[in-house]
């Protein structure tokens, strides 16, 4: 089941079924972020993750929380990642690059940290381009004015039209205070891009820096001092790219998930 009051519903429903928890965030640890009301979130998690045979979640952030927070025996969790369908997220070497402009993704909200990114960019000959929509685009767009960056807002696009758009740009950059298993990021990695992601739980599972992407700090200096890094090096971009694609076939395909989740219901289903 995905979520704690469904779980707890099916449980009732019948007792004596084995229940799987496959969440794609800890709700409640996400939450506790932003400085929300968690008593009666944490109550029903608490509940419907102890009722649950096996819980799968995408990260070990969330499984260390979940052992923590709720003393759910390690060996009752699994981290199965979110998947990635790389045929569709796939580089496109027919469309012409966007030069010397990056591109983000995700909600605009404090969660992704864009100021920093903003004030990194200042003076820098560099556009920034925004997929998404959220509670500071009011905000951001009076920042970008101030500090004389420039930032397109280009909205909520469908998902399907995402690989074709990703393929338009050399570099992806994913700012964030925190993560849970950023989808984003683990897309345009599959699409060859250079991604510059902050030392985070979520993204530092998936970024091995220097090497399939890197890992800055969520400082604006520190996000600088990496897209400098990148910004006039083709050949570093172009290595990175191809390192985190070969990763996320390796890693995060939608047959290697499906796989691994199998073999957790298979044996299961055994006992």
């Amino acid at each position: 089941m995905h979520g704690a009051k469904t779980a707890i519903i099916a449980k009732f429903l019948n007792p004596f079924a084995k229940l799987i928890i496959r969440t794609g965030y800890t709700q409640s640890l996400f939450d506790a972020k932003e400085n929300k009301n968690l008593s009666k979130i944490k109550r029903l998690e608490k509940i419907a993750y102890r009722f649950a045979n096996h819980s799968l979640v995408t990260s070990l952030a969330d499984k260390k929380y979940l052992i923590e927070e709720y003393k759910i025996p390690k060996n009752k969790i699994s981290v199965i990642a979110n998947y990635i369908d790389t045929d569709i997220f796939r580089p496109n070497l027919k469309i012409t690059k966007l030069e010397n402009r990056l591109i983000f993704v995700g909600r605009l909200s404090s969660q992704k940290n864009l100021p920093s990114l903003i004030k990194a960019l200042s003076g820098l000959n560099l556009s920034l381009d925004l997929i998404g929509e959220g509670k500071q685009k009011e905000e951001l767009k009076k920042l970008a004015e101030s500090e004389k960056v420039s930032v397109n807002f280009f909205g909520t696009i469908p998902n399907f039209k995402l690989p074709e758009i990703l393929n338009r740009y050399r570099i992806f950059i994913l700012p964030s205070l925190y993560e849970g298993m950023p989808k984003t990021l683990l897309e345009a990695m599959s699409c060859n891009l250079a991604c510059i992601a902050t030392n985070v739980p979520g993204s530092r599972e998936v970024i091995q820096n220097g090497k399939n992407g890197l890992l800055a700090e969520t400082s604006s200096a520190s996000l600088r001092e990496n897209i400098l890094k990148l910004i006039n090096n083709l050949e570093f971009q172009k290595t990175l790219g191809e390192n985190a694609r070969e990763f996320i076939l390796k890693n995060f395909s939608l047959k290697t998930q499906i796989q691994k989740e199998l073999s957790i219901y298979q044996n299961l289903t055994k006992n």
